[in-house]
């Protein structure tokens, strides 16, 4: 139909988009632009993350994935179903939350000193109790 958007299929796809993050080792999923953007985007989030209760910690990555799923298109998060397979498919929510948090834990270089305060200020307070605020659609900008 004219004005709608084609189908953004989950399954049998032949080449990931921008939008879609590419699971797998080595330069050619990390350098994918699907994954650069996302790695910006749980960058993002990633201070929040790290002052998070650990009860917390998982939902933060939950938002992160759902924030990448309502983009336009629509985000994924894409595997092979083997080395032989040249078609990718979604991996689904869980195992999206779980790259997800496997990013937010990722110590780059312009975290460090955030983390020695974090870690100087809750051997002084407990930062364990800090609110975490929600997230919206409209708080991220993904470039």
């Amino acid at each position: 139909m004219p004005g709608q958007n084609p189908p953004y299929p989950k399954e049998n796809v032949p080449d990931p988009g921008e939008h879609d993050v590419m699971f797998g080792r080595g330069g050619g999923t990390n350098n994918h632009p699907g994954n650069i953007k996302f790695r910006k985007l749980c960058h993002d989030h990633k201070f929040r993350y790290l002052a998070a209760s650990k009860v917390d910690k998982p939902k933060v990555a939950r938002e992160v994935v759902a924030l990448w799923r309502t983009m336009t298109p629509p985000g994924r998060f894409l595997s092979k179903n083997s080395k032989t397979d040249s078609l990718w498919h979604d991996v689904g929510d869980q195992k999206a939350r779980e790259k997800a948090s496997q990013c937010l834990r990722e110590r780059t270089p312009d975290v460090k000193p955030i983390l020695d305060q974090l870690q100087k200020q809750a051997s002084s307070s407990n930062i364990n109790n800090a609110v975490i605020p929600e997230v919206t659609v409209s708080d991220i900008q993904v470039s």
